[in-house]
């Protein structure tokens, strides 16, 4: 019971100091909390793969009715719209500001907003550390 008080305690102090509570018991007990790195990864992928699947699975319908009634010129439009930044921005970032290439994939993730990119860019890279380049835009846009 003296548990379940505690916890519910927690809650009403809501999304303020509960994080600054845990952080602190997570920086003065290091271990708890740990999560092994092999369930880590599977929480990653299992998310990202239901994202993916829910967004197919609602995008399908609407889809192919879409693409019927506007033909394929459209859907050719929108790929050209959607491959011309992208190369455009990997050849100035690669060539003239002589950036990374895993931080620049990373870049180019989030200027086409894809989050599911960045898991497989960092398990490709085995480190986290080229998703600091997934804040640089997000903050921007979100200001403008």
């Amino acid at each position: 019971m003296k548990n379940l008080f505690f916890v519910m305690f927690l809650f009403a102090l809501g999304y303020r100091v509960g994080p600054q509570f845990f952080g602190w018991i997570r920086g003065k007990y290091p271990t708890y909390g740990d999560v092994p790195p092999g369930a880590q990864w599977f929480m990653d992928t299992l998310g990202l793969c239901m994202f993916v699947a829910v967004v197919g699975i609602n995008a399908g319908p609407s889809f192919t009715s879409g693409l019927s009634s506007t033909g394929w010129g459209l859907l050719l439009l929108g790929a050209v719209a959607t491959v011309v930044p992208l190369l455009v921005g990997f050849l100035v970032s690669h060539s003239i500001q002589k950036i990374g290439f895993p931080f620049l994939m990373v870049v180019l993730a989030d200027g086409q907003t894809t989050t599911a990119a960045i898991g497989a860019i960092n398990e490709t890279s085995r480190a986290q550390i080229p998703t600091l380049g997934y804040t640089t835009r997000t903050p921007s846009a979100m200001c403008c």
